[in-house]
């Protein structure tokens, strides 16, 4: 009887250490491969106008701007240290003097649109009728457009930053229109809200896929920034 019970015994813990052996291997989800990147016009010397930009992670991307007020010049986007204003521009500075930088404007000093983080290189629209080519941003209109014809099957686009929407007492205005490519459909069109002066604002594109080329248009004198993206 006792044989009996001990071959029993062996038997399930043989069957027990079996199953362990054999037991289903669930595996890690997949990595998610689309690779997040942003450009921040960080690369880039101020005082240089742009018809292209490196992404943070090395991605080209060409580019074209147009200033109304000054439509003789071919190109408009023009990189602006935010860091260190010009004097007649510190509602671009970042960040705001509240927060130990040289910015000034209500939008910036609290609230939605806080100014509290120091953005370095930003973009604006530049102002060569009073300022030639010392970096100053001008009242538009105008656009600043990124082509990513380069990307097969577009980017997925997630964000933009603004700085200094000053809509309600400076009727500003901006919006971003996301296309699958120049000339192709319209996706989404995202506005700008108002930030007040020197207030930042990040504008969501929803992280719209399909993005072959992005244009930013800007009625104002308005910076953008820190354009992100998946590709």
């Amino acid at each position: 009887m006792k044989k009996h019970v001990l071959i029993s015994l062996a038997a399930c813990l043989l069957s027990l250490f079996s199953c362990k052996e054999t037991e289903e291997v669930i595996p890690d989800p997949v990595e998610d491969l689309e690779i997040y990147d942003v450009v921040s016009f960080n690369k880039v010397v101020a005082g240089t106008l742009l018809s292209a930009v490196t992404s943070d992670s090395g991605l080209v991307i060409p580019m074209t701007s147009f200033n109304s007020i000054s439509p003789d010049k071919p190109v408009a986007a023009m990189v602006f240290n935010s860091s260190l204003p010009h004097w007649e521009d510190v509602d671009l500075g970042t960040p705001n003097q509240k927060f130990g930088g040289k910015g000034k404007g209500k939008g910036g000093e609290s609230g939605n649109f806080i100014n509290n983080t120091a953005l370095g290189n930003i973009v604006v629209l530049q102002n060569f009728k009073q300022f030639g080519t010392v970096p100053n941003d001008d009242d538009g209109p105008g656009y600043i457009t990124f082509d990513f014809s380069r990307v097969n099957g577009g980017i997925k686009a997630t964000s933009l930053t603004v700085l200094d929407v000053e809509t309600a007492r400076e009727k500003e205005t901006g919006d971003v229109k996301l296309y699958t490519r120049k000339g192709g459909t319209l996706l989404y069109t995202a506005t700008f809200q108002d930030t007040e002066a020197n207030g930042v604002g990040i504008v969501d594109l929803k992280n719209t896929p399909g993005v072959g080329y992005l244009e930013v248009n800007i009625n104002g004198s308005i910076a953008i920034d820190n354009l992100r993206f998946y590709k």
